[in-house]
């Protein structure tokens, strides 16, 4: 509302505004992981009915809840404080299991379930992170493997394999113009000879 100050009027001291603290929440989604490769994609659905507990930082449970018809949860209003997820794996579809865990890097798009424990890593919430949506799980059907994460080349054991790129790019222009100056030294002396 607007306020008009002039005479008669000079001061107006009531116009007050009250903060709140935003609630802390933490989610997310559970989804069968049809391709194995431990990240979400839009054509994999959600699983629904999962049983999931928010731990504290003490590994005490503070909540249960379970996923809905979309494969959604989520925990909020949750004090300040640091808080794990885990998905029970007894409320999977039958024969079900955890995907690979953070398989992205943990970026959103992959499961943070352990695939032994069930168990995320832990989030802490406060000022400057209120919210936690990255704590997803991706399930296997019976008999489907992760996709395995492609491997780093690795040298034998005792061997220094020489570098290449970028870290050769300098000493390499060094040794062109030290064989440069050579040549030019040499004919300089090839003329002075000559002379």
């Amino acid at each position: 509302m607007t306020t008009t100050l002039g005479p008669g009027h000079r001061q107006d001291l009531t116009l007050d505004a009250g903060i709140i603290t935003l609630p802390n929440s933490v989610g997310d989604l559970v989804w069968y992981d049809r391709d194995g490769t431990g990240v979400f994609q839009s054509s994999e659905p959600g699983v629904p009915n999962v049983e999931v507990t928010l731990k504290n930082s003490a590994g005490v449970v503070v909540a249960t809840t379970r996923t809905g018809a979309n494969g959604k949860y989520l925990f909020g209003d949750l004090p300040d404080g640091t808080y794990q997820v885990c998905f029970n794996v007894q409320t999977l579809p039958a024969g079900y299991s955890f995907t690979r865990q953070n398989a992205a890097g943990h970026n959103g798009t992959d499961s943070a379930a352990n695939p032994t424990t069930g168990c995320t890593m832990t989030t802490t919430l406060g000022p400057g992170h209120r919210q936690d949506l990255t704590l997803d799980a991706g399930i296997l059907k019976p008999g489907v493997q992760p996709a395995s994460q492609p491997q780093k080349p690795q040298k034998p054991h005792g061997m220094n394999l020489a570098r290449t790129g970028a870290e050769l790019l300098v000493p390499g222009l060094l040794a062109l113009a030290l064989i440069a100056a050579g040549a030019v030294v040499l004919r300089l002396r090839r003329r002075r000879t000559q002379d």
